[in-house]
């Protein structure tokens, strides 16, 4: 009775048992899940074939065992697909199949039969008297050997067939698609014998199987010396070769001859790969190609918008000239290595949408420039598929919109500002018509009292004037800072001599501290002096209308440090609510409503930013707010 043992765990085995209990009529199929076991059971049972499908670090030791206590049986080892290239070079001389998994039922068939017919060749030869085979078993096995020979030259036939274009790449500038060209294909023998060939082969060659391998060749009387395949055979190197083939009906056809050398275990040449096609078709094939090429790139490269394909990595792999000119990068850097993300990440918008679901997208991104410059780039991404609908790359078109959405920016400032403006102008118009009011009725009545007080509010609506027109002129016109060195204290004090009599003119108590050690500064004065200035004005105006009946009082001092002077204001004005404290910087917000601009803190703190320096806020509203200006000694921004 023929016994086949399987190795490993019985529930992957129901294919392996199924086709083994068919083919081998009679036969038993014997489980033996411990590979420690495997020996024992094949010196007690001898069987025809052992199936090993167990954990690679189990397998390797058990083939070489197996052929050591019975030569004749077959090995047949199961494993995943992509371990089996490892395991065919280790364990080649002690298996004779092997079989991916998951296992397809055909070929498992296949294996099984290839296996079970080689065993039991092996055994009647062992069998014959003097160990010797008798003719009949000579020419079984025999057969049995060029059966074999001849899957094997088909295996490597199809195998090698999806390299072809590869092959032909080389012969003529980069030809991707080789299996849309008529071309030939045929193994030879290192005997100079064609072993098979291809439909394309016969179609134009004839059924040349067994024939001489040159004597398709215009000049074949010279025999092997006329033969790329025995160049190859000789050198053992692939070679490309010009020739003339002549077809079955006569035609004599120039060609590119491939010829590719298949090696045995030893390293010895043993057959060759012979491939072929028409110069003249392959020039004609290039050219088109080509030409087909460089009207697409034309069109790449007209478009205005910028253009790049991505990988599934996001690398660069091509992009039009327009994204050149203006970026400059080539192929293989990452997008978001060239475009650093602001608000968005690289996990986010519509080029990480298409990688996500495959599908188109559009959406804005808010990007850097390689420069730093930040970007608004409006995107349109489209997937790029293999015919099986795979995902490869991605395709990216984008405007830049920088200008556009600062424009619109800009348009909706102007507006909100004309708005506020407005407001404040109109507020103070009235006011000073009514300090004028009040100095014609002194006037006019001889009352110097109210004279003296219209002066006042006609002076106090000046000055809301002027600043409000520096504001505005500010705001409209950016312009480099004039740069000076000053001393920091003399330059507070010239501050504070120039606002003091309008602080105590309010009753209000004004007190400095501007030490020596403050040192030196780098500034543009005009600026600076309009943001402190602007700060103490608040402060006074908070003072006044601070209606909880105690004194007022306004501080400001100077400090320094190493690489810094601060300028702090404190008062005990009315305050700024802790909801509020967080959006005084922002432009045209102001806690004064209809009197206030919303322009002098924002372009105090763009002043400040501008000198490289910060301004915070703090506040206990109704005992202490505080304004804290910390600049550099140096300027370090761009003036």
């Amino acid at each position: 009775m023929t016994t086949i043992l399987w190795v490993g765990e019985p529930g992957p085995s129901a294919i392996f048992t199924e086709k083994a209990t068919h083919l081998f009529k009679g036969g038993k199929v014997v489980h033996e899940p411990s590979a420690e076991m495997v020996l024992q059971r094949v010196a007690g049972l001898d069987p025809l074939l052992v199936a090993i499908d167990t954990p690679v670090s189990d397998l390797r030791p058990l083939p070489a065992g197996i052929k050591s206590l019975s030569p004749e049986t077959s090995v047949m080892v199961l494993a995943e697909r992509k371990a089996l290239p490892h395991l065919m070079t280790d364990l080649m001389d002690h298996v004779d199949e092997f079989v991916g998994k998951p296992v397809k039922a055909v070929e498992m068939e296949v294996a099984l039969r290839r296996a079970g017919e080689l065993a039991r060749l092996r055994r009647r030869v062992k069998s014959a008297p003097g160990n010797s085979p008798d003719p009949v078993m000579k020419k079984d096995v025999h057969a049995f050997i060029e059966q074999e020979r001849f899957v094997t030259i088909k295996q490597i036939a199809k195998s090698l067939s999806s390299f072809m274009g590869q092959i032909a790449s080389h012969a003529q500038g980069g030809l991707r698609y080789f299996d849309e060209m008529p071309y030939l294909m045929a193994i030879h023998s290192r005997q100079c014998r064609v072993l098979t060939i291809n439909s394309t082969y016969r179609k134009y060659l004839g059924d040349k199987v067994n024939h001489p391998s040159w004597e398709i060749y215009k000049n074949a009387d010279r025999g092997e010396q006329a033969c790329p395949v025995r160049k190859t055979i000789d050198t053992g190197a692939a070679a490309t070769t010009r020739a003339v083939v002549r077809y079955h009906d006569g035609k004599e056809v120039p060609v590119l001859v491939h010829t590719s050398p298949v090696v045995n275990r030893e390293g010895d040449v043993e057959l060759v790969l012979e491939v072929f096609a028409g110069v003249k078709e392959i020039d004609r094939m290039a050219q088109d190609i080509k030409t087909t090429q460089q009207r697409y790139r034309q069109l790449f490269d007209a478009v205005p918008n910028y253009i790049a394909v991505l990988d599934t990595h996001l690398r660069l792999t091509a992009f039009n000239r327009r994204f050149l000119e203006d970026f400059g990068f080539k192929t293989g850097h990452k997008f978001y290595d060239i475009f650093r993300p602001m608000r968005a990440t690289a996990h986010e918008g519509p080029i990480a949408g298409t990688l996500k679901d495959g599908m188109q997208h559009q959406g804005e991104m808010t990007l850097y420039s390689p420069q730093g410059d930040p970007l608004n780039l409006m995107a349109w991404t489209s997937p790029i598929t293999t015919a099986a609908g795979k995902l490869i790359q991605v395709l990216v078109i984008f405007t830049d919109v920088t200008e556009l959405r600062r424009l619109q920016d800009n348009l909706s400032q102007l507006g909100l500002m004309i708005s506020t403006v407005t407001h404040s102008l109109k507020g103070s118009l009235t006011g000073l018509d009514a300090g004028l009011y009040m100095i014609g009725r002194g006037f006019y009545r001889d009352q110097p009292g109210r004279i003296e007080e219209g002066l006042d509010v006609a002076t106090a609506m000046t000055d809301r004037l002027r600043k409000i027109v520096r504001d505005i002129l500010y705001y409209a016109k950016e312009r480099k800072l004039a740069v000076e060195d000053v001393d920091a204290a003399q330059f507070a004090a010239d501050i504070a001599s120039g606002i003091e009599t309008r602080v105590r003119g309010a009753n209000i108590e004004f007190k400095t501290h501007f030490g020596k050690a403050a040192g030196g500064i780098e500034i543009d004065p005009g600026l600076i002096r309009a943001s402190l200035v602007n700060i103490l004005e608040n402060a006074m105006e908070a003072c006044i209308e601070d209606e909880a009946g105690k004194s007022n009082w306004i501080e400001f001092s100077v400090t320094g440090a190493t690489d810094h002077v601060i300028f702090t204001i404190t008062d005990n004005g009315i305050g700024i609510g802790e909801d509020q404290i967080h959006d005084i910087f922002k432009l045209f917000w102001s806690s004064k409503g209809k009197s206030g601009t919303g322009l002098g803190l924002f372009i105090t703190n763009n002043v400040v930013g501008k000198h490289g320096g910060r301004i915070t806020a703090t506040s206990q509203p109704g005992e202490q707010t505080r304004f804290t200006v910390r600049l550099p000694r140096k300027i370090k921004t761009e003036r």
